[in-house]
């Protein structure tokens, strides 16, 4: 049978794997500094390895890349780095009172490194409710490109818009004061705040040949039509834009398709304000990680 457009051979020996070879953000065709060439070993295949997987709910990946990726995006998003930019002016404003008060001296050490840049990112999308109604809502955030790779050598970047990665939950308030644990339904409880988070989650699985591996969630197969191919040696995997292939354009030479009525990274982040809603705890990836990819 014809092989598949987009389609990529798998680098996996236990699961559906492909190579990823970083994550730019943005209009920037530049990766960030992880996952790439210069971090492999000579006996190594793939500088990080990716599974695309539906029945994970988040995007999976090493803590060390992912506070790497919310610095990134706190960068590109203005909202974001106007407010760490704020963070740092006041603690240098505490920093400069602390001397006066005692003698030249700050004892409290106050710092703002870019670290502070993961937790202003996660603090600004907690507060959503207040600032989502505003000029393009979740258009404000940039959009994440993904590097994949396959055995062969082909190589595809799979966008996502903000409307594919971040999500919207409830925080649950009781009469004994508040939860995080979100709420099953819109309207229950007490009082019930909304707030959004970013579609990540950390995860360790590190692996000889390919790296750290990352787990390719839900929020790809909104953005695209994820067909796997047994026909082709080794198995292959192929990403289609649902914006190019709309909903129920099913490919039957796919062992495998899905699709969703999203319309696509590109589309979707200058339309849709508001992020997807998660009504329970996330799915959690079932794979062991002790495994090669």
């Amino acid at each position: 049978p014809p092989r598949l457009e987009n389609s990529h051979a798998s680098v996996g020996v236990v699961h559906w794997g492909l190579g990823m070879s970083g994550v730019s953000i943005g209009t920037s065709t530049v990766p960030l500094q992880f996952c790439s060439a210069n971090s492999m070993r000579k006996d190594q295949d793939t500088a990080c390895g990716a599974i695309p997987d539906s029945g994970t709910t988040m995007i999976t990946g090493p803590e060390a890349q992912l506070s790497v990726l919310y610095e990134a995006i706190c960068d590109a998003w203005p909202r974001c780095k106007q407010n760490h930019t704020a963070l740092m002016k006041a603690a240098e404003a505490a920093e400069t009172a602390a001397k006066d008060a005692y003698g030249g001296v700050d004892p409290f050490g106050i710092k703002v490194g870019n670290s502070s840049k993961e937790i202003v990112l996660k603090l600004v999308l907690s507060d959503c409710t207040q600032w989502l109604s505003d000029g393009n809502g979740l258009g404000e955030l940039p959009d994440l490109h993904f590097h994949i790779t396959g055995a062969s050598g082909t190589a595809q970047k799979l966008s996502l818009s903000a409307a594919s990665y971040i999500l919207e939950t409830h925080r649950q308030q009781g009469p004994n004061g508040s939860s995080d644990k979100p709420s099953i339904q819109r309207v229950q409880a007490t009082s019930i705040n909304k707030m959004c988070m970013p579609a990540f989650q950390e995860m360790e699985y590190n692996t000889v040949m390919n790296g750290p591996v990352w787990i390719l969630g839900t929020p790809f197969f909104y953005d695209y039509q994820v067909g796997y191919d047994m026909g082709t040696t080794p198995a292959s995997v192929s990403f289609a834009s649902v914006a190019e292939s709309p909903c129920g354009s099913c490919n039957k030479k796919a062992g495998l398709v899905t699709s969703d009525v999203s319309t696509g990274a590109a589309a979707t982040s200058q339309r849709v304000r508001w992020p997807r809603w998660l009504p329970g705890a996330p799915r959690e990836p079932r794979i062991d990680v002790s495994q090669p990819l």
